[in-house]
């Protein structure tokens, strides 16, 4: 592989989403941010005339889209699925929850 592909900066909106997800985890706030609260943050930063949308679609998206390309930034979203135990939620990545729900 050339080495100065790894240099090459790239550039979007889920990547520059995915940095600010870093960074609140680096500050200590993201444990305590729902993934609805981290949506509704992205979108009215990224989307600010739906900032007072009841729903965060194109937040919930660029989560999605976030995960969706971990292996170019580093940053995966998990969330806790329904149990299929009944009893016990697991833990699993939203891509694949995405997928799931999507069938």
């Amino acid at each position: 592989m050339d080495p100065t592909v790894e240099r090459t900066p790239r550039r979007g909106v889920v990547l520059d989403a995915a940095l600010r997800v870093a960074v609140w985890d680096d500050r200590g706030v993201l444990p305590y941010m729902s993934g609805w609260t981290i949506a509704r943050s992205l979108q009215s930063l990224y989307y600010p005339r739906s900032w007072n949308a009841l729903v965060p679609v194109r937040g919930l998206d660029l989560l999605v889209a976030i995960d969706c390309t971990s292996d170019l930034h580093g940053i995966s979203v998990t969330l806790d699925a329904e149990p299929t135990d009944g009893r016990h939620h697991r833990s699993m990545r939203l891509r694949d929850r995405f997928v799931e729900l999507d069938r």
